[in-house]
């Protein structure tokens, strides 16, 4: 099936019918073309001095109800892109500490007063320099910067229990100031 065959039975499907003139209009196309599309469809479509209908209601109802999904996914995906959008322009504005974690994919856990206890970053990090992964005392290093630039008190971070991914596979424990400082 055609691009413009596609089109035809679409709009035919959520509109219940058109005339060839309507179809040219709506689409941008010849009249020419929308007879061709008619045609290529078969048995699919009726043609009655000008009308466009399908022959079997059956046929329309399949149709429609494909054109309701694919546009529900379209909506979904566009709803879906517009909240990934607010989440970016929420990051952007927030504190360099809230950009650090959200660009290291680092989470921190407070306690019931509001302090911070417990720092976990998902990626692979590792304690040599030289390795291809990312230095986990740079990682910890930047993170108590971001803190301070935030306007915190970097000793309060400094004793915050760090858990990173190493590249054996297992995770590893250390307090930011002591892994910093490294």
């Amino acid at each position: 099936m055609g691009e413009t065959a596609r089109d035809v039975s679409e709009t035919v499907a959520t509109d219940g019918g058109a005339t060839v003139d309507d179809l040219a209009d709506q689409l941008g196309k010849h009249p020419a073309t929308i007879y061709r599309a008619i045609s290529d469809l078969g048995e699919i479509l009726e043609l009655d001095q000008g009308d466009v209908s399908f022959r079997a209601r059956k046929y329309r109802e399949e149709l429609r109800a494909l054109v309701e999904s694919a546009e529900y996914a379209i909506e979904s995906y566009a709803d879906r892109m517009q909240h990934i959008m607010g989440l970016a322009d929420h990051v952007a504005g927030s504190s360099p500490f809230q950009e650090w974690l959200a660009k290291n994919g680092a989470d921190l856990e407070f306690d019931e007063n509001g302090d911070p206890r417990r720092m976990r970053i998902d990626t692979i990090l590792s304690r040599l320099k030289a390795d291809s992964f990312e230095n986990v005392a740079t990682i910890a290093s930047e993170a108590l910067e971001k803190w301070s630039k935030s306007g915190n008190d970097p000793t309060v971070l400094r004793g915050v229990e760090l858990t990173w991914k190493t590249p054996g596979g297992g995770t590893e424990t250390g307090f930011v100031g002591a892994v910093a400082d490294r």
